[in-house]
């Protein structure tokens, strides 16, 4: 099943009208009904938004079957979403975990892009570790720089954004934990 069809079947398996989604997310109607038409591929950041709607994770919405445990990922199979406008790479590299609540994913940021994601449910972890360049991360209120090999953890209930403001590509990996978020209904 693709992305499209996934996030219908979703949205009628809670029955949510398309104008329902629409409000919840703050993606279109007609967005929406493109994308689940599979008319229009959507950015990571309007996937994000769709899946704040539904009360998921990006990851929820992107995941296939997961690999088995102990079976090679290889690089060419592993589900990459670019955003076109700022060239942000996603890349999925532990599918088999998303069933458990825990996402893991690469991201290479070019310099000078941006993106904003919107609040994940309540309970959400975030962890990032920047393996090359710099990152700018800010959650609320509160801004961060990161460089190579620094980490942080952060509750991701809230808006939050990321840049490159350095003059290589960044790439860190991205660890979120759902689990407590799904313990608690959320």
């Amino acid at each position: 099943m693709d992305v499209g069809e996934y996030i219908k079947a979703r949205r009628i398996a809670q029955n949510l009208t398309l104008a329902e989604l629409s409000a919840k997310s703050g993606v279109s109607r007609g967005m929406l009904c493109d994308v689940e038409a599979n008319k229009k591929n959507p950015t990571i950041r309007i996937l994000a938004q769709i899946a704040h709607g539904l009360g998921c994770s990006l990851s929820d919405l992107l995941e296939s079957e997961p690999s088995a445990v102990f079976e090679p990922l290889r690089a060419e199979r592993q589900q990459t979403l670019v955003e076109p406008e700022s060239g942000i790479e996603r890349r999925m590299v532990a599918p088999a975990l998303v069933r458990r609540g825990i996402t893991v994913a690469r991201y290479t940021v070019p310099v000078g892009a941006a993106i904003d994601f919107p609040p994940e449910q309540p309970g959400v972890l975030e962890h990032m570790t920047v393996t090359h360049g710099v990152l700018r991360l800010v959650s609320g209120h509160e801004e961060i720089e990161l460089r190579r090999g620094d980490s942080v953890t952060y509750e991701a209930d809230r808006y939050h954004s990321l840049a490159n403001p350095g003059e290589e590509p960044t790439e860190f990996i991205l660890v979120m934990d759902a689990t407590q978020s799904r313990r608690a209904g959320g």
